[in-house]
């Protein structure tokens, strides 16, 4: 999991230079913990190792294949920065495209965390954390007020849900249930779900993200997906080369073929030809234009010289 935390970091050293980067060690190695500190200082940015004990989650549910029980590391946040008030939490599959001054700035008041709607979430998510769609939220990307997680004492709480075997969404169903009524919704450009980009509306999906999230499967250093350009640009130049080639190779032949299959498809006005091209076509001009944007924002995206 170092390649998904070093396009991040980077991220974070290109547009959110100021930020101190505080990475939650759940299974990394001595080595990857050196190598990905040596990274972060190389970008300029100051980067603390917070250790956590895998023993605290080992009996939690866990239900989707690309999860692990470090997901479940994020509610410890108010235990594990006790000096801190107040964090801003980007699960290792984000890539921020903006300065996060302006999440760090928001008055949570009494509010526990500051978060996306989920759009996307499963009917029976919604029902058994009794919540509701548009205030259900991702967790993916969070402003926490650690200080007043601290103050109502949720920890508690938190260790008897973790045990139920119910759970649908694994951390994400404890903390919308601990969070509910308690959050500060945020625009869907602070968390953006790159595999969701066919379902978005046109007014969604043509916004300019802050906080890109590939969520799910594939993911964009294992095979090729939606927005797979922008995150290969914030990896040094071995690193992408070295990704690139474990992509599912096609053959010529293959493409030919699909080639065909889509022309013929088109010509003879079949639905899912059309749908399919219509998406495509719609994710090729989303991508260009956020690529376009951080070019013409930062000259370049990739430092090639890390």
């Amino acid at each position: 999991m170092v390649v998904p935390v070093m396009a991040l970091i980077h991220s974070l050293a290109v547009h959110s230079s100021d930020t101190i980067l505080g990475v939650i060690s759940v299974g990394l190695t001595a080595d990857e913990e050196g190598f990905l500190s040596q990274f972060a200082a190389g970008v300029g940015l100051t980067m603390h190792l917070i250790p956590f004990d895998p023993d605290l989650v080992k009996h939690t549910a866990l239900r989707a294949p690309h999860l692990s029980r470090a997901a479940y590391a994020r509610l410890f946040l108010s235990e594990l920065l006790p000096a801190l008030n107040k964090v801003i939490y980007l699960d290792t599959d984000t890539l921020v495209l903006e300065n996060l001054a302006a999440l760090w700035k928001i008055d949570l008041g009494g509010y526990l965390v500051a978060a996306v709607p989920d759009d996307f979430i499963d009917p029976s998510e919604i029902v058994a954390t009794n919540s509701r769609l548009g205030e259900y939220f991702n967790s993916g990307v969070m402003v926490m007020n650690l200080a007043q997680w601290r103050a109502d004492n949720l920890m508690p709480r938190i260790a008897a849900l973790m045990a139920s075997p119910d759970l649908i969404c694994e951390d994400q169903s404890v903390v919308n249930v601990i969070c509910a009524n308690r959050v500060q919704l945020l625009d869907r450009k602070w968390n953006f779900f790159t595999r969701r980009f066919s379902e978005y509306s046109n007014t969604i999906r043509y916004i300019s993200p802050a906080i890109l999230h590939y969520g799910g499967t594939p993911k964009p250093w294992v095979d090729k997906t939606a927005f797979c350009q922008v995150f290969l640009n914030y990896l040094p130049a071995d690193a992408r080369q070295k990704v690139r080639a474990g992509f599912t190779k096609t053959s010529v032949m293959r493409r030919m073929d699909l080639a065909q299959r889509r022309i013929f498809g088109l010509l003879f006005g079949r639905q899912k030809h059309w749908n399919a091209a219509v998406y495509a076509v719609g994710l090729a001009l989303a991508e260009w234009r956020l690529a376009w944007r951080l070019v013409w924002k930062r000259g370049r995206i990739c430092k090639d010289t890390i």
